[in-house]
């Protein structure tokens, strides 16, 4: 037995919104802080590779990579340090493209909601 396939359901004007959506309005170009971020991504790398910390497992561990051992020991400080390492460049393009598109996403539904938040308090009547 055969099921003959469901009629596609034309689009009709009254299915459409009657203004243009403009989903990029608040976004900016180019968010300074994530900016700042990906070019101390890139300076930390530079002084990896100067310092060749990319050739061994113990130059990368003496940068700052995490190492349940040296947490252990009490070297809290690389929690945060081994955020900022990359083994290769197409280890830190592929992070700092991924945080650029995050952060932007982020930043802008963040100023929506905060927008949307003003707006709304700015409407509701004073409480005694």
């Amino acid at each position: 037995m055969t099921e003959t396939p469901e009629p596609p359901l034309p689009i009709t004007p009254d299915m459409l919104l009657s203004r243009r959506v403009d989903f990029e309005r608040r976004m900016r170009r180019a968010p300074p802080v994530t900016l700042a971020t990906i070019a101390v991504l890139v300076v930390v790398f530079m002084a990896e590779v100067a310092a060749g910390a990319l050739a061994s497992r113990r130059g990368i561990v003496a940068a700052g990579a995490l190492v349940r051992e040296g947490v252990a020991a009490g070297e809290y400080w690389r929690l945060l340090s081994a955020t900022f390492l990359h083994g290769s460049v197409d280890h830190l393009v592929g992070n700092a493209i991924a945080l650029y598109i995050l952060a932007w996403s982020a930043s802008t539904r963040l100023a929506t909601a905060s927008s949307s938040f003003s707006t709304s308090r700015a409407r509701s009547p004073a409480r005694s």
